[in-house]
């Protein structure tokens, strides 16, 4: 009798199932024999016991006693990687605070230092002071504050200063602005004063707030004070008495090196007086600004009578001297020059002055032998600088804008530049409309094989110049940056602007272009 089929012996679609099989001593086909590469004794090249061949006792003990060496080392290796690993790893570990970097004060504050010189006191020290505790410490370091720039530039006050700034220690500052300020209260300002006892430098331009008992008060206030600027370039300022400045100069004149007084409408009637002041008791002045601009200059310039060589004898020292706007003049029947004379004198500027022919301009009578000028500017003025080209032997930047020479004076211009232009960087003549005396003087500039002119800056905006004369000054100048053409009405469209060094192959270009049509049109 036959046995019943169980149920399930076939499997999916019909198909004889496999029998699973969990345990054999019999090996699967194609594992009859094993591997010998896979052995742990097996050498490459060598015949194994097991094929019959029977090695001696002690070479068997010998290769198994080499193998175990071989194994020492290798495990010897990795444990030596895996103890340097974890020691790195504990170092680490253990002195994580160590590891940070942490810089020495000294060389924080250095670096903290440039950081304020550069995005100033208003937007960096709040910022620092909040990254930790030892940057919280530093910021408020006396040495932050030498240079204290409360500006206009730098941050807007209304009636009181920035919170927390009366707190620090101003102990050290030396150098204090509050250019454009112009809401400050005199008691702020007198307050932040008493707080900088060792400051040098002071600067209050167009601060209209700053009152007469300020002034008085300010030697009293910072007894190092040797640089002040109390000038305007807006309206006049008519708050500040001459009696005040007088109170002033006579307290710190030993001290003073610059004094800028510009735009003060008492100093601008009591000029004479002024001058005899600085001569008595301002011996170390360096830097003088007395510029009196008009908005709108007159036919003459009023002018007046200054001792002045009892004043270069009492201020020898003067480096700057601006005198715009200011007429100061000697008698017409004056003709020897200054003895002595400014011979430090760098800068000198003295625009906006119309001069009458009955009387001595000081600008002729003032310059030493061998001067070299930094600057000279006599912008919108009728004086003639060929009569100083004898004296001042060079200059770096020369400023001629709206000259009111005559059409006479064709060779003034060419004469100057002549003598100069081997030392001019900066040369500024807009405005000019005597297109003879423009294109004429430019002419010293010539191509020359043996000469280098060093002019970097030329403005001839708002001129008559020519093309051939812009095409002369390019190729003559190798040296030049930058030329300004705004406005130049005789040039072609498409050059009325200002042109750097890599534009300037387009701009010969289409002045090369105008010129010949121009030459054809002639033709």
């Amino acid at each position: 009798m036959s046995k019943p089929k169980r149920r399930g012996e076939k499997g999916l679609f019909g198909l004889q199932k496999k029998k699973s099989i969990l345990f054999t001593f019999q090996p699967r086909e194609g594992e009859e024999y094993s591997s010998d590469s896979e052995d742990s004794d097996y050498v490459p090249e060598r015949h194994s016991s097991d094929e019959g061949e029977e090695l001696p006792l002690n070479q068997v003990k010998k290769r198994v006693r080499k193998e175990n060496v071989q194994h020492n080392k290798v495990q010897s290796g990795k444990k030596l990687r895996n103890s340097v690993r974890s020691s790195v790893e504990q170092c680490t570990l253990s002195n994580l605070d160590t590891m940070t970097v942490r810089l020495p004060d000294e060389i924080l504050l250095r670096i903290f230092q440039f950081c304020v010189l550069n995005e100033g006191i208003s937007k960096f020290l709040p910022r620092i002071s909040r990254v930790c505790k030892d940057w919280n410490r530093l910021s408020h370091d006396p040495t932050l504050f030498e240079k204290l720039d409360l500006s206009a530039s730098q941050l807007q006050l209304t009636k009181t200063l920035p919170k927390g700034l009366i707190e620090n220690d101003l102990s050290l500052c030396k150098t204090l602005s509050l250019s454009g300020q112009t809401k400050l209260q005199n008691s702020i300002i007198e307050s932040l004063l008493t707080s900088t006892p060792a400051l040098v430098s002071l600067d209050v331009f167009n601060c209209p707030t700053i009152k007469p008992e300020l002034v008085k008060r300010l030697p009293h206030l910072c007894p190092c004070l040797s640089h002040v600027d109390l000038s305007h370039s807006n309206d006049f300022n008519t708050s500040i008495t001459i009696s005040s400045i007088e109170v002033f100069i006579t307290a710190c004149g030993l001290r003073l090196v610059e004094l800028r007084l510009a735009r003060i409408l008492a100093v601008k009637n009591n000029m004479k007086s002024l001058f005899k002041l600085l001569q008595d008791n301002c011996p170390n002045l360096e830097e003088l600004d007395l510029r009196m601009n008009p908005r709108f200059p007159q036919a003459v310039s009023p002018h007046c009578y200054v001792d002045m060589v009892g004043f270069i004898k009492g201020c020898p020292k003067l480096k700057e001297l601006r005198l715009d706007g200011v007429n100061i003049c000697e008698k017409r029947e004056t003709k020897k020059s200054y003895e002595p004379k400014l011979t430090n004198l760098k800068t000198f500027s003295q625009s906006a002055v119309v001069c009458d022919t009955s009387v001595q301009p000081i600008f002729y009578l003032m310059f030493g032998s061998d001067c070299r000028l930094t600057e000279l500017n006599i912008s919108s003025s009728n004086l003639v600088p060929t009569e100083i080209i004898d004296f001042v032997t060079e200059v770096e930047s020369c400023y001629m804008a709206d000259m009111k020479w005559k059409s006479v004076d064709v060779m003034i211009l060419y004469e100057c530049l002549s003598k100069w232009c081997t030392s001019l960087r900066v040369l500024d003549l807009s405005y000019n409309k005597l297109n003879e005396i423009l294109d004429t003087g430019l002419g010293a500039y010539k191509l020359s094989n043996g000469v280098s002119y060093p002019l970097e800056v030329l403005n001839l905006s708002n001129t008559v110049v020519s093309s051939n004369v812009v095409i002369q000054m390019i190729e003559s100048c190798k040296g030049l940056v930058s030329i300004d053409l705004t406005a130049c009405r005789e040039l072609p469209r498409g050059t009325k602007r200002i042109f750097q060094k890599n534009e300037f192959r387009t701009l010969l270009k289409i002045l090369s272009g105008a010129g010949s049509d121009e030459d054809t049109d002639s033709g």
